[in-house]
């Protein structure tokens, strides 16, 4: 039941961390992250028999609909609008369902979501990131005989104006004006 489900978690799952995990996972609207599909994540269990979720394989975050390159692909990234209660009702999603049913674990989860919007989502914090490793990369996509995107479009998708920032402006933008229903 609702009322007992936190109590009975708690010994044997970090309820907290799942709870940012999964904030973390919607806010950058992984096209096949846990929230849409639940997969491309690992289970640690520590010493203590607690359960903890980790990210595994998130190559598809930022992807504006799901797949490489974005659209309406495979595995339901749902963009800058995705909801980020898309998964809380829905019964082939148990963890999410029941953990978002308490009342208290949902207005948490929530105020993860804005909190990563307001101050991890911010063109200011990643930008310099994004440069850095676009920096650092860059000779090896060029390299690259195999990529999904010419290297022309890898530079001007991780540029200051490029896709990734309006992405992530409007992502950003969604969520902090975003009210849960």
């Amino acid at each position: 039941p609702v009322a007992q489900l936190e109590a009975a978690l708690a010994p044997m799952l970090d309820i907290d961390g799942y709870l940012r995990f999964l904030a973390l996972d919607n806010v950058m609207a992984g096209g096949d992250g846990f929230y849409s599909r639940t997969a491309d994540y690992s289970l640690y269990l520590d010493l203590s028999g607690k359960f903890h979720f980790t990210f595994h394989d998130a190559n598809e975050m930022f992807s504006a609909g799901g797949g490489r390159g974005g659209g309406s692909g495979f595995g339901g990234g749902g963009g800058v609008t995705l909801n980020p209660l898309i998964s809380a009702n829905d019964p082939n999603k148990p963890i999410i369902s029941k953990i978002l049913a308490v009342p208290a674990l949902r207005a948490k989860y929530v105020s993860y979501v804005k909190e990563i919007a307001q101050k991890s989502l911010d063109w200011n914090v990643l930008g310099p990131v994004v440069r850095q490793y676009r920096d650092l990369i860059g000779a090896d996509v060029a390299r690259d005989t195999r990529k999904l995107m010419s290297t022309e479009a890898f530079q001007a998708a991780a540029a200051d104006n490029g896709s990734l920032r309006a992405f992530i402006d409007q992502r950003r933008a969604f969520l902090l004006n975003w009210t849960p229903q």
